[in-house]
């Protein structure tokens, strides 16, 4: 009982104030700063995903090169026999090499358009 008495009393002394002056541009403050940096962090997949792609690509890369040097052409258990056209080669080569110009004019692009 006595505490209930307490507590009405401290209740009713200090359950009325005034906030202060500034207290909405301050909590407005904490709002926008809490935005901006949820904004900024980026999830963990978008992070490893390109590394994770690069690197199989390279071991890929790698293991192909290395198999090539082992097992020459006339050790392969089948043959290929298919003659293609010079010019697919070469087609193949220039829709390589426009992918990966665009594909990094893309990751620039994306990269200071976010600065702005």
């Amino acid at each position: 009982m006595q505490e209930d008495k307490e507590l009405k009393e401290l209740l009713m002394k200090w359950a009325v104030e005034d906030t202060a002056a500034d207290f909405t541009s301050q909590v407005m403050q904490q709002v926008t700063l809490a935005y901006n940096i949820q904004q900024h962090n980026q999830p963990l997949f978008k992070q490893k995903l390109p590394r994770v792609v690069l690197g199989a690509f390279i071991g890929i890369c790698v293991m192909l090169f290395a198999i090539s040097i082992i097992f020459p052409a006339t050790t392969l258990p089948f043959q290929f026999n298919v003659k293609l056209p010079e010019r697919y080669c070469w087609q193949s080569f220039q829709f390589l090499a426009v992918f990966w110009i665009v594909m990094l004019f893309n990751l620039v692009l994306k990269r200071y358009s976010l600065k702005f």
